[in-house]
């Protein structure tokens, strides 16, 4: 039990860390004025990769 706990715990601060970069780095592409479609992408990407991340969950 403890350790789906940890194993959860995990998951949730890798989603948080990719979050987090996702943002930083649309933040950083409005500094640069680079097209909003890219942004989204950043998004996109940054979702893909926590889907990838937790394939346990389906």
């Amino acid at each position: 039990m403890i350790a789906i706990i940890k194993r959860e715990w995990k998951r949730f601060l890798i989603m948080v860390s990719v979050l987090m970069l996702a943002t930083a780095l649309g933040y950083g592409f409005m500094v640069f004025h680079v097209q909003e479609t890219n942004i989204v992408l950043v998004y996109v990407l940054a979702v893909l990769l926590i889907a990838w991340s937790a394939n346990s969950f389906l």
